[in-house]
């Protein structure tokens, strides 16, 4: 039996979102979810993610990117966030800022820590963020430290050479940081692929499942149904949330032997 880790992405960004995948975790067909939490839905009486502690990893989703109403530090381009990374002229205290603001609303609601950190867009892993973010959770959370997802997809698990070729570049070094650290990352990870609605996604996710071992971990985006022209990939969502809630998919983990697990079950 290979246990992985089937993470959620984006919870909080939106109502739509947020309930496609907590609606897939109270089914078990999800171990893990991040959250955006400088959305308004994330400090909203009907976010009920709080319900599922303990039953799923829970983990912050670093945006920089993607822009809310009521933002500490306004979201920039990704291409700006990249720039800015690989030629070492980020702010570094304000991407402190708007971390330490993202952990604080994080706690609010979830009376915890994170289980884990990753980033909206992969920002995490960039140079220079990615040693903000180690540093933080290094100081603020000394005796239970949360993992980090590492961005380091097997050729085999990829749909989309470039983009896996340049992530795989862009985190070099990354689960060697980590650890010196003193905290963890998952194994291999997958997921990638263009995120367009014409995309094969049951056959992308048999071949990731098919693909995977023991402790890696795979990245997918469901969600309801929603007209939110900030996100780009809105007519995506439902077909993922469709399938990972469907029979097929049920059948597919026990076809070829996967166990979605939390990172602690390794």
């Amino acid at each position: 039996m290979k246990k992985i880790i089937l993470c959620a992405d984006d919870y909080g960004q939106s109502a739509a979102i947020s309930n496609g995948i907590f609606e897939l975790a109270a089914a078990h067909r999800l171990s893990a979810t991040s959250c955006m939490t400088e959305s308004p839905f994330w400090l909203d009486a009907s976010n009920r993610l709080p319900m599922l502690r303990g039953e799923i990893d829970i983990g912050l989703h670093f945006n920089l990117t993607h822009p809310f109403s009521n933002q500490s530090v306004p979201a920039q381009p990704l291409n700006a966030v990249l720039r800015d990374s690989l030629t070492a002229t980020h702010d570094l205290d304000t991407i402190a800022k708007t971390l330490h603001t993202q952990l604080d609303r994080f706690e609010h609601v979830m009376q915890q820590a994170p289980d884990f950190v990753d980033g909206h867009q992969h920002v995490h892993i960039f140079p220079g963020i990615r040693a903000v973010i180690l540093r933080e959770l290094k100081r603020r959370y000394p005796a239970q430290k949360p993992y980090l997802r590492a961005v380091n997809p097997r050729w085999s698990l990829t749909a989309d050479l470039p983009k896996t070729a340049f992530l795989k570049l862009l985190g070099l070094g990354f689960s060697a940081a980590v650890a010196t650290h003193g905290m963890q990352t998952n194994r291999a990870f997958a997921g990638i692929y263009s995120l367009e609605p014409t995309a094969d996604f049951a056959t992308l996710i048999h071949r990731w499942l098919h693909d995977v071992d023991n402790g890696d971990l795979l990245m997918c985006h469901p969600g309801h149904a929603d007209n939110d022209i900030s996100d780009p990939i809105r007519m995506t969502r439902p077909l993922e949330l469709a399938f990972l809630g469907s029979e097929t998919f049920s059948q597919l983990l026990l076809q070829e032997n996967v166990q979605l697990a939390r990172f602690a079950q390794f």
